[in-house]
């Protein structure tokens, strides 16, 4: 078990990890959607070669458009949510960190989501490469998720564990005692 100190850096060092990404995706989220969007939108078209532009293959771009808008909803939320863990942990708030765990949990499903999108069109294509690439994205996420939420958890038991010691009312009594 890490010292709280511990915990709240790490906390300090995913919020920030958590808001890069955010950034670094919203930056190309319009290429990420049009990759997640292909299988749905271009199922209609019997034609094994798609139009370059996607205007021309999606009619009016509406998969598009949801998937994009749905991904910065996303983006956005992971960015606040990322804010609040760090003012939990700077204002030792259980209540927010547990907010955030939650959040964390939520997004480990829309990103898997997304992921087995995108798998899903890679082994359309039959692109073995991609396929073990895409795998090892995948452990990579666990990995990082998984680490995310243990020191998430740590770092709610380390302030709610200091919080609770602090404000015992038989410390009080000791300290009008010793006095």
């Amino acid at each position: 078990m890490c010292s709280s100190a511990t915990f709240k850096f790490l906390c300090y060092f995913y919020a920030c990890c958590n808001i890069f990404c955010a950034i670094s995706i919203a930056v190309g989220a319009d290429k990420v959607s049009e990759k997640i969007t292909r299988d749905n939108c271009s199922s209609g078209v019997k034609s094994l070669s798609l139009p370059q532009d996607p205007v021309d293959r999606f009619p009016g771009g509406v998969c598009n458009r949801k998937t994009y808008a749905a991904l910065l909803l996303m983006l956005a939320l992971a960015c606040c949510m990322s804010v609040l863990l760090a003012v939990g942990v700077a204002l030792e708030k259980p209540s927010l960190i547990k907010t955030f765990r939650v959040f964390l949990y939520v997004n480990v499903i829309f990103l898997f989501g997304c992921w087995l999108s995108i798998f899903i069109s890679f082994y359309e294509t039959h692109a073995d490469t991609l396929m073990v690439l895409w795998g090892f994205v995948l452990v990579l996420s666990v990995v990082y998720f998984g680490l995310q939420i243990w020191v998430v958890t740590g770092a709610c038991e380390a302030v709610q564990n200091r919080t609770f010691t602090e404000f015992k009312p038989t410390n009080l009594l000791f300290t009008y005692l010793l006095k």
